[in-house]
């Protein structure tokens, strides 16, 4: 996979007087859980123009932190001019603020040094990996699925409910989505997620989402948009993502105005999955099924934003898999939380199960989800619910119970 094309979380630290060698960065507090490095500089290598660079890999964008703490998005191939820290002789520095890294398995921590961005990049020996972020509660990701090839969902659509596929309801669509397959999508039926682009930007929205139980419904009412920045759309021809995916559509609001049952139930029998939207997620943005508009795997083929979503003709921005800005959960040992509802009231689930464990499409049904005992509004029931997984279809493979829409 080319560097240029790596995704990237990075935060640049701009040295007073000092220079860093590898030898002399302290990896040992790089953890999942807390990303931090004690950097140690030699006093006889003491320069004026040398920067310290701590950052990650992963996603489809560049990010970096800002003078304030927070993160923000960068839109280049590489920065030119960032906010700077003051480093002292011996410094701590905490790149965890804002992240919930157990939701980024396979994001890869790097320490380096350089007069440069480019030094940073391309001087051998100035860059050194420190760690890979793995699933929470879990063995490995690679244990249980290898994020860099991932199998094509191309083909897996299904006339009854399918393990891995997708029932579509109808495959007559057809138009839109990529022009040509991206270089992360490989010869042998798998893809790397990993080295997906993603269309640059960082466009704020005002979001509204509301979920209220009301006797035996649940109301959901918002305006479609997300709490989340998006990538610019429509997709500009300057974009990298553009030689591969010419989106034009531009994100517009909604009305969102939906009556689910409260407590839903298991129907007779299992039913297809529509075209476009299949639930809703508490981001506020509707989910699609995993299927694009050439009735291909969406996920592997179409470019989205560095939080997996995109517009459609209609300006309805939408997701087909669980976005990564939606937090999974907080601590290994558990199963992950709501993060939305599909269309038949059932509950949608992000990727970790009982104990943490990471589910893959072996542990669920063929709708993609299963029954246990969970909280549902405030109360302990055994109930069904899906969940979404790394592999396709990533959510819904058809509906357990009476779609509402």
């Amino acid at each position: 996979m080319p560097l240029a094309h790596l995704p990237r979380l990075l935060v640049c630290l701009v040295s007073a007087g000092l220079t860093v060698q590898a030898h002399n960065i302290d990896t040992n507090q790089v953890s999942d859980t807390y990303l931090s490095a004690i950097i140690v500089p030699d006093e006889a290598e003491i320069g004026s123009t040398t920067q310290v660079w701590l950052g990650a890999l992963y996603g489809g964008q560049w990010f970096l932190r800002n003078a304030s703490g927070g993160w923000q998005a960068f839109e280049g191939s590489y920065p030119v001019a960032v906010p700077s820290l003051t480093l002292g002789p011996v410094n701590a520095i905490d790149i965890n603020q804002g992240l919930d890294l157990t939701s980024l398995p396979g994001l890869e921590v790097y320490l380096g040094y350089g007069s440069s961005v480019a030094a940073f990049n391309n001087t051998p020996g100035h860059l050194r990996k420190v760690h890979t972020v793995t699933p929470a509660g879990s063995a490995g990701l690679s244990a249980a699925v290898d994020v860099t090839r991932l199998p094509m969902g191309d083909g897996k659509i299904s006339s009854s409910p399918t393990r891995g596929s997708i029932w579509a309801c109808t495959t007559t669509g057809g138009g839109g989505g990529a022009s040509q397959a991206g270089p992360w999508i490989r010869g042998d039926g798998t893809y790397d997620l990993t080295a997906k682009l993603s269309v640059i930007g960082s466009v704020p929205w005002s979001g509204s989402f509301s979920a209220v139980v009301s006797g035996s419904s649940r109301i959901l009412s918002g305006n479609g948009l997300p709490g989340h920045t998006t990538g610019s759309y429509p997709i500009a021809s300057s974009d990298p993502a553009y030689q591969y995916d010419r989106n034009p559509n531009s994100i517009r609001g909604q009305t969102v105005s939906l009556t689910l049952p409260a407590l839903p139930q298991l129907a007779a029998s299992s039913s297809c999955l529509p075209g476009g939207a299949i639930g809703i997620l508490t981001s506020g943005v509707v989910i699609f099924n995993g299927l694009d508009g050439e009735n291909r795997d969406a996920v592997a083929h179409e470019v989205q934003d560095r939080c997996q979503g995109h517009p459609e003709r209609n300006g309805s921005y939408h997701y087909h898999n669980i976005s990564t800005c939606i937090a999974e959960k907080s601590e290994p040992s558990e199963h992950s939380p709501l993060v939305g509802y599909a269309y038949d009231g059932f509950g949608i689930y992000g990727r970790y199960g009982e104990g943490g464990k990471l589910l893959t499409n072996a542990d669920l049904d063929e709708c993609h989800g299963h029954t246990h005992t969970l909280d549902w509004d405030g109360q302990q029931r055994s109930l069904y619910h899906y969940h979404a997984t790394w592999e396709y279809p990533y959510t819904l493979g058809c509906f357990r119970g009476n779609r509402v829409r």
